[in-house]
């Protein structure tokens, strides 16, 4: 925190000098910094543009411009910078003035220790909360820019004064299948992570929970000053136990010396596509951009003769030889460590086939087949898992005449029953695979085989249509009270998905109606 301070008595200014100095040693190196000693008002409204200081600190009593004053015109300026007046006079005139003057700190001589740091260390936690937002929000800017962004030096300075950075990406299951708008709940694990991993860092050290612009990863960036090697090698494997998921722990691929921030769009989309590539289901690694090595891709993708023999079952309508060759795949598949990527690529070579050689599927089946696909894919945490799950959606998508026992739809009735009955609670997937014991991968396929949706889109509009009811039914019932009856701790947030779900917000909902 860079500090100014202003008096025409030298003697004094040493004194609040030393005073400074001390405080700031005993709290640590970094912790307040006086940038400039000035010994009028003038003079510190001259240097206030090039310096930018976080705190004024100024007697009130001073020739040609006071410290009221001083602070009035610092306020109108440069609104964001705190003023503490120091005085001799314990007058109500002075204090109010002050208080006029949007004064942080009325302070009086004698001036005590504890009560310069009491103020001190308020503001600090003040700016570094409005600082972390402001850097958070500028990141987040980068990472979703489509070219390079160069930051101006000042904000560099400020913001940014690290000596290198490390950047993890991190696959995110409940995000990469819906709105991150629709589950706020989902956020709890990014504020949990960020206050665990900064006991990894040194105190003057930062790390920013971001999100890549597609939704489906967190983009997680550490600001070093010493040991950036060392520190990320402690931060990855707490990372992939914390982001764990369903007992599943996640592939993490990272850099661990970006000097640059201008080059973190570009480092970050090498990391997407590494990750992709080397990701397998069931097998959790690290994935360094140093030390990448390109896989065989003819050896994971599907041969041309496993096509031929697809082809001659689905000609024959045996089905009996399209499962077992599919379950085969699968195993093959798993036996080789096929990555994510290729095996999507596999699972919609299949499906393409049998949409060429079966009877036709309406187009709005069509166009989500591919998300299905992905889904299944990426939430599955083994190969014979997505086999499963991928020979019911063939069931159910293609229809095709074999006799498979389905016990799906009265599963969902009780799952249906189940989220009515717990609608006011944090519900996710995992509640549910915990409660009626069965895969994440099924669970998908349940929802999209008997209500069209996911599971984030079932559940919101399960809540949104509560919402409207009970708006209709008790127009006098508080919108915060709705939003806790249907399942939203944060009533703001409720406001963002009903209007993201219904087109107007709740407020404007029940006026209309």
């Amino acid at each position: 925190m860079k500090i100014m301070l202003v008096d025409d008595e030298p003697v004094f200014l040493e004194q609040l000098k030393e005073l400074i100095v001390r405080i700031a040693s005993e709290e640590g190196p970094y912790s307040f910094e006086i940038i400039a000693e000035c010994y009028s008002g003038q003079m510190a409204l001259d240097q206030i543009p090039f310096l930018i200081p976080d705190v004024i600190i100024t007697d009130i009593k001073m020739s040609a411009m006071d410290g009221i004053e001083l602070a009035h015109k610092v306020q109108q300026r440069w609104p964001s910078t705190a003023v503490i007046i120091i005085s001799g006079f314990s007058t109500f005139d002075y204090a109010r003035d002050a208080l006029r003057a949007n004064v942080e700190e009325y302070l009086l001589k004698p001036i005590e220790a504890d009560a310069v740091r009491s103020v001190l260390l308020r503001i600090q936690e003040r700016l570094m909360n409005k600082t972390y937002s402001r850097s958070k929000e500028i990141l987040q800017l980068i990472l979703e820019s489509k070219r390079n962004a160069s930051l101006p030096e000042l904000i560099q300075e400020r913001l940014f004064p690290y000596s290198n950075y490390g950047l993890l990406i991190v696959p995110d299951h409940d995000f990469s299948i819906d709105n991150d708008l629709l589950l706020p709940q989902s956020l709890s694990t990014e504020k949990s992570y960020y206050s665990k991993a900064k006991s990894y860092l040194d105190e003057q050290e930062e790390l920013w929970v971001l999100r890549t612009k597609s939704r489906r990863e967190l983009a997680i960036l550490i600001g070093f000053h010493t040991d950036s090697a060392l520190k990320l090698h402690n931060l990855l494997p707490f990372s992939q136990h914390h982001f764990m998921n369903k007992g599943l722990s996640p592939s993490i691929a990272y850099s661990d010396n970006l000097i640059h921030l201008a080059d973190i769009n570009i480092i970050q989309q090498k990391l997407i596509d590494e990750l992709y590539k080397n990701l397998v289901i069931g097998e959790p690694k690290f994935i360094s951009l140093a030390d990448f090595s390109e896989p065989l891709h003819d050896d994971f993708l599907i041969k041309a003769d496993e096509v031929e023999q697809l082809s001659l079952y689905l000609n024959k309508s045996d089905w009996k030889q399209i499962k077992k060759l599919i379950y085969h795949l699968f195993q093959n598949w798993g036996s080789k460590k096929t990555p994510l990527l290729y095996l999507e690529k596999n699972v919609k070579s299949i499906v393409r086939l049998l949409e060429q050689q079966l009877p036709p599927i309406d187009i709005v089946t069509s166009k989500t087949l591919e998300i299905r696909i992905e889904e299944i894919c990426f939430v599955s945490s083994s190969f014979s898992e997505t086999a499963d799950s991928f020979w019911d959606l063939i069931i159910h998508v293609f229809q095709p005449q074999v006799q498979e026992s389905d016990s799906g739809a009265l599963l969902f009735q009780q799952i249906e029953s189940y989220i009515s009955s717990h609608l006011k609670e944090a519900l996710t997937l995992g509640d549910l695979m915990k409660h009626f014991h069965i895969s994440s991968s099924y669970l998908c396929n349940l929802f999209r085989n008997n209500s069209g949706k996911s599971f984030v889109e079932y559940i919101t509009a399960l809540r949104v249509e509560k919402a409207k009811s009970l708006m209709l039914n008790y127009p006098s019932m508080l919108l915060k009270d709705i939003s806790e009856i249907v399942g939203y701790q944060d009533h703001h947030y409720f406001s963002r998905v009903f209007k993201t779900v219904v087109g107007t917000t709740p407020k404007e909902f029940k006026n209309m109606n």
